[in-house]
């Protein structure tokens, strides 16, 4: 989600990947996504990490991949395969895409989607795999398995806000937020 101040405070909630980008700053007061990386905008934001996702990949029990402890990027050559669409989150994109190429492995993409709900119905329907970040799908249908992929960098998920925000209600909201992530990771520590 993003959360902007305008005159009154809204609320977005954006596409799992979204990350906040050096354009959003200028009107972002508080974003949760992908960890930014130098050259961002990241001189101008404070941020605090919150998770770190994995990837896996969604497939049917009766797939011959079921039973496998981890799968790795080559493991995926010539396998169709659901992936999140490009226009999600373009540079996440182009370094999956670049890990499977250096991989030497070419799944055939068969689907591209910014729904992940839509991404498991296809698994489900045994249109291909569903390459996922382990996060997003909180439930899925129980004749599907998850099963962790070796390759991909893990997606550090933080909080950012401007450096500059003076803002009473988005200082405390970020303070509120920096709180629970951090009690949250000694409950489960």
């Amino acid at each position: 989600f993003f959360f902007k101040q305008k005159t009154a405070y809204e609320i977005y909630q954006c596409d799992w990947s979204s990350d906040v980008c050096s354009s959003d700053l200028g009107e972002i007061d508080v974003g949760v996504g992908l960890l930014l990386r130098k050259g961002f905008g990241v001189d101008k934001i404070a941020y605090h990490p919150l998770y770190i996702a994995n990837w896996a990949v969604l497939m049917p029990k009766t797939h011959e991949f079921a039973k496998r402890k981890s799968l790795t990027l080559k493991d995926l050559d010539q396998v169709n395969l659901i992936s999140f669409s490009r226009e999600t989150h373009p540079m996440l994109y182009k370094m999956v895409w670049g890990a499977f190429k250096k991989a030497k492995s070419s799944p055939n993409v068969v689907y591209e989607t910014n729904h992940v709900e839509l991404g498991a119905r296809m698994v489900e329907n045994g249109s291909g795999l569903l390459l996922i970040a382990d996060n997003i799908l909180q439930s899925y249908d129980r004749s599907c398995v998850m099963v962790p992929l070796k390759g991909l960098l893990q997606l550090q998920i933080c909080m950012y806000w401007r450096k500059s925000e003076s803002s009473a209600l988005v200082v405390d909201f970020t303070e509120c937020l920096v709180e629970e992530a951090l009690a949250t990771k000694n409950r489960f520590s």
